[in-house]
């Protein structure tokens, strides 16, 4: 089969529910007796056997299969083998009670080679008639048989014990599902990789189990096995493995044999957790880890954690290592991409230890980000989580990691801490979100932790992006924050009986043009009083922030006392029509308390702003004083309507300096000690204050000009702050220079010829240039700073050529997502020859996962290949994205942009299949029923099913002496298909099952539960059935009905398989 498309989805082995394939079976897997102790019992020789190879005790049996349906049932039976003997091929040799063997050297020659166990519902037991599966705890011990193993797919909740002792070449102790308790015991066991052809067995999965209880593994050799120890615990309770006196050679190494998928697991040693509720420990000593080879390790020695692009879950497992010289990798989910490649270099960390070594660890400690006296969390929130029922009074928490904390809550009101402090260390925490908008405000700060009445929290050097990291709902508690370091804006309000910002740092790194920041309101600080309170904000630096702090107090009965004292604020102007909102600080509605501005170094338009229609209670102590400013003292908002709707600038400058006034006279004259004294009155001559230098404030842009005998130059401020400089030559030519704010600038020269040159550079410095010339011609050149670059070409007949570069950093950076093309929008035409093409050059014949930039992208915008004989192809897997589409090219590939949709007199545009026909359609998956007809609500057959996946896979289905017989030919090739009933009608859970099969049996652990039908899933499509709606890929045809023996309409499978394809490009 060609290489799978879906390569990112294929099943792992550890985690397969088809019976394991043996280790390998050669000749030299037949140990001799002489080296294995035999047991007999009395009067039994190897020649009472005869021809016989296996004795229960009361009768010979020719074959060891023989032997367990004899005893099947039989607590505490005992098998004897005949020494050196071969007993035989093994197929489901089910074992339902426990059952001790004394192999004496005998070896088992073929077929599963395994003892299975707890398997009935799913194989059948035909060991003995009525056998009712697994009834108690069970003891396997197997001593000296060689080639032998075992199986089980847990269906009871009964303790499972397996002993195995001195067996070489041993098969895989595998044990899957999560129910009940495995216990393994493996002592002087051997185990052989199998090389050559059949690299699906290479090696596998030695020891496997995913339920919870102890694993010992004791002077065991494992020589080229691909998995050796491979435990993926993935239920709740706690799984304890010992690994001693063990030698791994030429194990887990990335060669020929190994799939992608299996590039992301495979370690000598792996041990992880994948149910929250579960935990794994590790104990490894005096082993060996041995590489003759010069292949790669795949993840080190041993392997601690799940890093596989798709993991969710990580729970802890704790590690202990001493006498063993071993590379530790411990892994969090994304290190690696589907593909097995590494996607985050961040989700790694790798631990040497030496022969001499004693390590203890975790997995939590390796990634935590806050720990609490020596407790490890991989969270901040975590950390707080614990402390719900905390009986510390005082607790101190300390940051190791930047995180993203992204809004969470914690309630410690319950709790007895009363004192708690987050130290930094200077780690960043990011809510990821910026720019917010308090006026709707619906995102959560970075911490939102309620404490109990009267508690204390104090934060100290961390770094945040947003201003607000204290939510205490309750308001009761009081919050300190200090020589912490802030980025951006303000989201929420905070809320806390008492707030004290001091010695901090406020640094705007975000953008402040009028669209985004003065819609928004935003601030690095923004207090509404929510209870009575006191805020105070000393010591603080405001740097590159257009705005300041905003307060108010909405409520007469909340008494709010407000201290600005000894900041630096620097605000940034970023226009003249935004100037003077430059405030350090913004009083709004209610002063109803002391408020105290004083020794505060002010460069901004105003110091503080007394908002239009504020009132200020009688109580209201007002204190204004000892500060330096190079702009108004005090003053009103100089926006927004005061009188009319058509008052000019001057008019309400004066009403909003009237009005502060009269405020500040207010205060004065209450005769309760308020004092406002102004730091300089400025002096403006010339439009410039003779004291600061600070410019008097305009209410819009200007323009200055000059000229010379070359040409005239003039310079235009405008609205959004940028200035366009325009100079116009002598001979008519001219260039238009327009710098912005954030950096950005446009460049465009006209020349006489009336050939125009338009310049772009963004802030990030990637530069866009476009040659238009009067015959409608035109070239673009992008280069971007990271070094990719594209040219476009457009002839004056309107045909469209570009071609793109992209760099092995580009594609490296990707991590195995689609690099966006440094282009233009394609625009999308139904005619091919008119197509715009695009080629893409990559390094050292790389191939690539690109999207497209398209303008209008429906679902049946397709990328046409076109090859090097000029014949064209449709790409099939063309699938749309947010800018365009996503295709896989490979060095030098040339594609077409085209609208490659039908139309169908039968499908309407307002139908609910309208793009999931063009979809499959444009594809040339699908045909239609006729030229003009699609039948979407015709059955779907089974001959048209593998037809799909053919072509899907890239087979071409023409020919045969059924139209289906390729497609059907490539289903049974490919394990798709048994082939039979071809012409039948598809139901949904052969559907499911075949495009399950095509993805290579993806495993999940997604439960049907929620469906009321989920009975009538036939056992072959119930993973399948599982996996799909986990994927998305199928949905119930009610909220809780799946519809499983339900016939597939060809509107639904056309569907199905849109899902199916965009799940490829994830």
């Amino acid at each position: 089969m060609k290489k799978r498309l879906l390569s990112a989805l294929l099943a792992m082995c550890m985690v397969m529910t088809m019976a394991p394939a043996a280790f390998a079976t050669n000749d030299e897997s037949q140990s001799s007796s002489a080296q294995t102790k035999v047991v007999l019992p009395d009067g039994i020789t190897a020649e009472s056997f005869g021809k016989n190879t296996v004795y229960d005790g009361t009768t010979f049996h020719k074959t060891m299969m023989d032997a367990l349906k004899a005893v099947a049932g039989k607590e505490d039976a005992v098998l004897y083998c005949k020494p050196d003997a071969d007993v035989g091929t093994m197929n489901h040799g089910h074992v339902c009670a426990s059952l001790t063997v004394y192999g004496n050297g005998a070896f088992v020659s073929g077929g599963e080679n395994d003892f299975e166990v707890d398997t009935y519902s799913g194989t059948g037991c035909d060991a003995h008639k009525g056998c009712l599966g697994l009834q108690q705890e069970l003891t396997i011990t197997i001593n000296a048989l060689n080639n032998s193993g075992v199986w089980g797919q847990r269906t009871s909740n009964h303790t499972i014990n397996i002993v195995m002792n001195n067996c070489k070449n041993a098969d895989r102790v595998y044990l899957t599902g999560t129910t009940g308790i495995n216990n393994i015991t493996i002592t002087g066991n051997t185990y052989t990789g199998l090389t050559g052809e059949n690299k699906d067995v290479h090696g596998g999965c030695a020891i496997y189990s995913n339920a919870a209880g102890e694993i010992k593994i004791d002077g065991c050799e494992f020589n080229g096995v691909k998995a050796p120890i491979n435990l993926n615990h993935k239920s709740a309770g706690k799984q304890s493995v010992t690994v001693s006196n063990t030698t791994f050679t030429n194990c887990a190494l990335l060669n020929g044999l190994i799939t992608d998928d299996e590039k992301s697991y495979i370690s000598p040693i792996r041990v992880l957790t994948t149910n929250e509720s579960g935990s794994s420990a590790l104990q490894v000593d005096s082993c060996t880890f041995e590489y003759t080879s010069s292949e790669v390790k795949a993840n080190g020695d041993i392997l601690i954690g799940d890093g596989r692009a798709d993991a969710t879950t990580n729970s802890n497992v704790t590690v202990s290592i001493s006498n063993t010289a071993s590379e530790v990798q411990f892994q969090a989910p994304g290190y690696h991409d589907a593909n097995g490649g590494i996607a985050d270099e961040s989700n790694l960390v790798t631990m040497e230890t030496k022969k001499t070594d004693s390590v203890d660890t975790s997995l939590v400690e390796s990634f935590a980000a806050a720990k609490i006296d020596d407790q490890y969390y991989y969270t901040l929130k975590d950390a707080l989580l614990s402390l719900a029922d905390s009986e510390m009074e005082t607790v101190e928490v300390e940051l190791l990691n930047d995180q993203n904390v992204d809004g969470f809550t914690v309630d410690l009101t319950n709790s007895a801490v009363m004192n708690l402090t987050i130290v930094g260390n200077g780690k960043k925490l990011d809510s990821n979100v910026e720019n917010g908008n308090q006026d709707k405000a619906p995102e959560l700060p970075t911490i939102n932790l309620n404490m109990a009445e009267d508690a204390n929290l104090v934060v100290e050097s961390v770094e945040f992006s947003n201003s607000l990291i204290f939510d205490d709902d309750s308001a009761k508690a009081s919050v300190t924050i200090q020589n912490c370091t802030f980025h951006k804006c303000q989201v929420g309000y905070p809320k806390a009986k008492e707030i004290t910002y001091e010695h901090n740092t406020f640094s705007f790194d975000g953008d402040y043009n009028g669209t985004v920041y003065y819609a928004h309101n935003a601030y690095p600080l923004w207090f509404k009083a929510q209870a009575s309170q006191k805020i105070k904000l000393t010591n603080n630096t405001i740097t590159g922030y257009p705005r300041g702090f905003h307060i108010e107090n909405q409520n007469d009965k909340h008494s709010q006392d407000i201290i600005v004292n000894n900041n630096t604020f620097k605000l940034a102007k970023c226009c003249d029509a935004h100037n003077n909102k430059r405030v350090a600080l913004q009083l709004v509605t209610r002063m109803n308390g002391d408020v105290e501005f004083q020794n505060n170094n002010v460069d901004a338009y105003m110091g503080v702003c007394f908002y239009n229609g504020i009132v200020a209670e009688k109580n209201a102590k007002l204190t204004i004083q000892n500060n330096h400013t190079t702009g108004k003292l005090y003053g009103s908002n100089e926006w927004g309507k005061w009188n009319s709707d058509t008052e000019t600038q001057d008019e309400k400058i004066a009403a909003a300096d009237a009005f502060a006034k009269g405020i500040v006279e207010g205060r004065e004259n209450a005769g309760n000690g308020s004092v406002v004294t102004e730091g300089h009155t400025h002096n403006y001559e010339n439009g410039v204050c003779t004291i600061c230098g600070q410019k008097k404030p305009s209410s819009g842009g200007g323009s200055s000009s000059g000229g010379s005998s070359g040409g005239k130059t003039e310079t235009t401020t405008n609205p959004d702050g940028s200035t366009t400089t325009t100079v116009t030559k002598p001979d008519g030519s001219k260039t238009e220079t327009t710098k912005y704010p954030d950096g950005s600038k446009e460049v465009v020269e006209t020349k006489k010829d009336g050939t125009t040159t338009t310049t772009t550079t963004d802030k990030e410095g990637n530069k866009t240039e476009t040659v238009e010339k009067t015959d409608g011609s035109s070239t673009t050149k992008v280069e971007n700073k990271d070094g990719s670059t594209s040219t476009t070409t457009v002839s004056k007949d309107g045909e469209v050529e570009t071609t793109v570069k992209l760099p092995h950093s580009v594609i490296d950076d990707a991590k195995g997502n689609a690099v966006l093309l440094p282009m233009a929008e394609a625009e999308v035409t139904k005619d091919a020859d008119k197509a715009p093409t695009v080629t893409v050059d990559t390094p050292s014949g790389e191939t690539v996962k690109v999207e497209v930039p398209v303008k209008d992208v429906t679902a049946g915008t397709v990328a046409i290949l076109v090859k090097k004989d000029g014949t064209e192809e449709v790409i099939k897997t063309t699938v749309m994205s947010e800018n365009g589409v996503i295709v896989t090219l490979s060095d030098g590939d040339t594609i077409k942009i085209v609208d490659n949709s039908n139309d169908f007199v039968d499908v309407a545009d307002s139908s609910w299949y309208a793009d999931e026909v063009d979809f499959v359609t444009s594809r040339e998956l699908f045909s239609g029923t006729s030229e003009t007809m699609f039948s979407p609500n015709d059955a779907m057959t089974r001959a048209m099913i593998v037809t799909v996946l053919a072509r899907l896979d890239g087979e071409d289905t023409t020919g045969g002496a059924a139209w289906y017989e390729i497609g059907r030919k490539w289903a049974m090739e490919n394990g798709i298909s048994d082939g039979s009933g071809m012409m039948n009608r598809l139901t949904r859970e052969q559907l499911v099952a075949m495009l399950w099969r095509y993805a290579g049996n993806p495993t999940t652990e997604k439960s049907l539960v929620d469906f009321k039908d989920a009975g009538s899933v036939s056992g072959y499509a119930q993973e399948a059935f599982s996996w799909a709606v986990e994927q998305g890929i199928i949905t119930g045809m009610t909220a809780d009905t799946l519809n499983p023996k339900g016939e597939a309409t060809r509107a639904q499978v056309a569907s199905i398989l849109m899902r199916f394809c965009e799940n490829i490009a994830k």
